[in-house]
């Protein structure tokens, strides 16, 4: 019988002489399991007892990159052995109060509840069934309900103390997943009560309140010099079951005057973003709020609608029904009459600039904890992406507290903020952070300098990460090459102009004809007397733009350029290079305002079965652009590796700093080189989009 190679994968990370070597051996197991049919028939105790051993040796150094292969492997796990399954659940979980609180611990926690009920359905033994349903969680709100049967009654007496227990009530939960879920869930009757009670000043509570769910997300932060767009992750854990929750309270707040109606627009516009497809449920409540801010809103709020019309109007895939029905409608005539009425080049809210050490952005209510005399409370966030921002904000009700923001997943802990004796009574203490390392970060209250006297903390801690994608909460397929608009002219014979374009975060990049030019932001105008200045007399057939950027983000208004294509910037690289070595097997790095990858293979970039780009280091959470190298090479070797971007290594550094972390047959068969057309790569790249797609027929 050959031996399990789950087994002796793990073994080699075990034995690894560094935990670079360690992780590439993992990152192995992960490709074993993806490409074993039966992979269930891996998962054994000696399996488990191995990661329980990694979980041991390296500590926090591995939570996240171990947490992924729990994983992975709990999707296959159901099927092994009974004992097999309870013993990963166990460990698991343990993984999962290590991490306290951090997305990726949610993630697991629900994992192992699918396994645990699955476990009930099979035959057990008594211990083992004893077990597995003391590991079920069973979450009772019995008190979160008679609490809000209390408050429903001091609705019912117009007494306004209501809407502030309401707030206390939503506040004593530890995590904004459980409020979200409060929130959809348990409101109907006390929104039933308040809106028999015609009550203005509740009612402008409970906007309050809903505001607090859906919330402004987009920010737009001075960090020194530079300013970008940030947006708060938690809008990933809304999804549409709030809808009903939300539309319930807009309908009671139409009933109210126009200082009310009107204040439910940032909220309607909201959803527009984060619930594309789920426009037409709030269809009629867009409808009488523009129709009363035509009417009687103030002039900010009128300018406001009228951008949010023409965005209604101009979005693809809504119902020509509904928006015929807007366009034509006498009410809102003041609206698309107003010199406001027109495409938007900014993100929705996104106009006024805030300095980093100002922001304050909320989501949910503030989240609550009792700290016992001698014991400390601990939270950990992850950051995914570089150049993300940390906020967070705290306050205690009596006494002060001792304080520790830690990166944890490093061989010796880092302490980035250490405070003792916080006072934050009177006024709560905040402050924010930019973050340049994806790692692991752990928050730290600690009431140890405290013997006898128990403290209450109310805590906000959130992760703004850089601005990229209009649609947040929708798992799009990942599109190679997008053709926004085709003006139909094909290449053959035609005298085209190609012009490439790559948009950074800073200053976005133009070229044509060996002209190059920067402009601040991707502004249409600003392409077009680009473009008008490289044709001078000469006429073209056809100019052909390609736009890429690390995340490319779609925008109505590029549609007026008339042949349009977008793309990554590392796999537009990518394909250029594919186009001139015609590589078997071509993984392209690219290391410029972070680190990203992908694996062209025969001609195709690879993609996994829910279209997501497999071999994207962006993805896998690797930072260190070495050990990311070798885990492609490890898993998609051998191969050509084609090094691009402005911050990536020499081709000799990589090559002296990865040939002991890859194997001697895989580096003896690959090559490691810098991208053709350097250092105008991305541009030359960005130029022939068009070209690339009709060659690789990648939208035919």
């Amino acid at each position: 019988m050959s031996e399990n190679p789950l087994v002796s994968t793990l073994t080699l990370s075990i034995q690894a002489n560094g935990f670079s070597e360690a992780i590439k051996n993992l990152w192995t197991c992960h490709s074993i399991i993806n490409n074993t049919s039966d992979a269930h028939l891996l998962i054994d105790f000696k399996v488990a007892t191995l990661l329980n051993r990694l979980f041991n040796k390296y500590s926090s150094q591995i939570y996240l990159p171990l947490s992924r292969f729990y994983l992975a492997i709990s999707k296959f796990a159901s099927k092994s052995a009974s004992g097999v399954v309870l013993k990963i659940c166990n460990d698991i979980l343990m993984l999962c109060e290590a991490l306290k609180s951090a997305d990726i611990s949610e993630e697991l926690e629900i994992a192992v509840q699918d396994l645990l009920q699955i476990l009930l359905t099979t035959e057990l033994e008594e211990e083992q069934k004893s077990v597995v349903e003391s590991l079920i969680i069973k979450k009772d709100y019995t008190n979160f309900d008679n609490k809000m049967n209390e408050i429903i009654q001091l609705v019912k007496e117009n007494n306004l103390a209501s809407m502030n227990e309401l707030f206390d009530l939503f506040s004593s939960f530890n995590s904004f997943s459980e409020q979200v879920y409060l929130f959809s869930t348990r409101m109907s009757t006390l929104i039933s009560a308040i809106e028999e009670k015609d009550n203005l000043e509740l009612a402008k509570k409970l906007l309050s309140f809903l505001e607090n769910f859906v919330f402004k997300f987009n920010y737009n932060i001075q960090v020194g010099e530079y300013t970008e767009i940030y947006s708060v992750s938690s809008i990933n854990k809304l999804s549409q079951t709030i809808l009903p929750t939300v539309i319930s309270i807009c309908n009671i707040l139409l009933a109210y005057d126009i200082t009310i109606t009107q204040s439910i627009l940032p909220i309607l516009q909201r959803l527009w973003v984060l619930f594309p497809t789920e426009t037409e449920r709030f269809y009629d409540i867009i409808r009488i709020v523009l129709s009363a801010i035509s009417a009687q809103g103030n002039n900010d709020f009128k300018i406001k609608a009228s951008v949010f019309l023409y965005e209604i109007l101009n979005t693809p895939g809504f119902s020509e029904k509904l928006k015929d029905a807007l366009e034509n409608s006498d009410d809102l005539s003041l609206l698309s009459n107003n010199e406001a009425f027109g495409p938007s080049s900014a993100v929705l809210e996104s106009e006024n600039v805030i300095k980093l050490e100002e922001i304050q952005p909320y989501a949910g209510l503030p989240l609550n904890v009792h700290i016992e005399a001698g014991d400390e409370f601990c939270y950990c966030v992850e950051i995914v992406e570089a150049n993300s921002i940390l906020t967070w904000g705290f306050a205690m009700r009596y006494y002060d507290i001792d304080f520790e923001l830690i990166r944890i997943d490093l061989p010796t802990p880092q302490i980035i903020i250490k405070k003792d004796h916080v006072e934050c009574i009177q006024n709560s203490y905040s402050n924010s952070k930019l973050i340049n390392s994806p790692g692991l970060y752990k928050f730290v209250w600690s009431n140890k300098s405290s013997w006898f006297t128990a403290k209450h903390l109310r805590f906000r801690v959130l992760v703004l990460t850089p601005y990229h994608k209009v649609n947040i909460t929708e798992k799009d397929l990942h599109k190679v090459i997008e053709i926004l608009c085709d003006d139909g002219i094909v290449y053959g014979n035609k005298n085209i102009l190609e012009v490439g374009i790559h948009s950074k975060s800073k200053t976005v990049y133009m070229s044509a004809l060996g002209i190059q030019e920067e402009i601040p932001d991707l502004d249409v105008n600003a392409i077009l007397g680009f473009i008008k200045r490289v044709q001078g007399e000469n006429k073209y057939d056809s100019v052909k733009i390609g736009i890429v950027a690390k995340c490319p983000k779609k925008r109505n208004e590029l549609k007026q350029l008339v042949s349009v294509a977008m793309c990554r910037d590392v796999d537009a690289v990518a394909l250029l290079n594919e186009s001139q070595m015609h590589c078997s097997t071509l993984i392209c790095v690219m290391q410029d305002e972070g680190l990203r990858s992908c694996v062209v293979h025969r001609g195709h970039i690879m993609i996994d079965e829910n279209g997501q780009p497999i071999g994207d280091l962006a993805r896998a959470g690797i930072s260190d652009v070495y050990v990311g190298i070798a885990t492609l090479l490890s898993l998609f070797g051998p191969a050509t590796v084609v090094l691009s971007g402005n911050e990536i290594p020499s081709v000799q550094e990589v090559l002296e700093k990865t040939k002991n972390l890859i194997s001697e047959s895989i580096m003896k068969q690959s090559l490691i080189r810098s991208t053709v057309y350097c250092p105008d790569a991305t541009l030359t790249a960005a130029s022939r989009l068009h070209f690339l797609n009709h060659k690789y027929r990648i939208n035919s």
